[in-house]
Formats: structure tokens, sequence, C-alpha cells
């Protein structure tokens, strides 16, 4: 279940990809939890200039161009039950992007998941597809 962090982590976030993260996990919840025992944590949502250019430069990014800038991507990790390790098998969030996917078909969603990709396999990563930012201002 989502904690505090991963509703702050989802800020900015446009709408509609929160929408399909949130019914994805509570799929997952709802119907995987005995053969998907596991949490999920929203580990990046909205990024600045500054963190995504220190993305590119450790190599976790390719691009100064990201999704991410614009609200548009939300990387998601595989906990253990207790929430104290990730887990980085790509069988896992292979299975994850099913749920994520029928989650945005729900929605009348398209959602990119950044394994398929070829030139940076990025198994934590969706993105949101055929929508343009939304920009948020504080009141």
């Amino acid at each position: 279940m989502f904690d505090r962090l991963d509703y702050e982590r989802l800020q900015g976030v446009h709408p509609l990809l929160s929408a399909v993260v949130f019914i994805t996990e509570h799929n997952v919840r709802r119907y995987e939890y005995s053969l998907f025992p596991y949490q999920l944590r929203v580990t990046s949502g909205v990024r600045t200039i500054e963190e995504q250019r220190k993305m590119v430069e450790e190599g976790k990014s390719q691009t100064m161009k990201s999704r991410h800038l614009d609200g548009l991507a939300v990387d998601l990790a595989i906990l253990t039950k207790d929430r104290s390790k990730a887990l980085w098998d790509i069988g896992l969030y292979r299975r994850l992007n099913m749920y994520v996917q029928d989650a945005a078909e729900s929605l009348g969603a398209r959602v990119t998941w950044g394994g398929t990709w070829t030139s940076l396999v990025d198994g934590v990563h969706w993105q949101l597809e055929d929508q343009r930012p939304i920009l948020y201002y504080a009141a």
C-alpha cells in the first residue's frame, strides 16, 4: 500500500498517469497478492532540471528531454513485502507492466514501458504518451 512518500512523489505528475499508478497499485494488491507478494514504491515523478542533469551524469538517463521534467513519467520500484529492499528482477517488472497497461487501457491512456526500449532498458520507468504537460502553479 502506498504511503505518504509515494503520494509526495506523485505531486505534479499528470493526473491521468497518477490515476494509472493508483489503479495499478490497487489491482496488484487486490488480485495478485498471493502470487505477487510485493509492495510498490514511487521512486521518481516530476524532476527538476538539476535532478535530471544528475541522472544523465550518473548514466541513469540518456536525455535532458526526459518526460519526468514535464510530469509525464514515473518510476516505480518493486519492494519486498516489508519494504526493506528493492527487487530488480526484470520478470517482476514485466508482470507489473501488464497491470500498468490494463490500468492505462481502462482510462483510455497510452503508456510506454521503459523495459521495452533497446538503447537503455529502464524497467522501472513508465511514461504517458499523447499528452501535453499540465502546468501547476503554487497558490
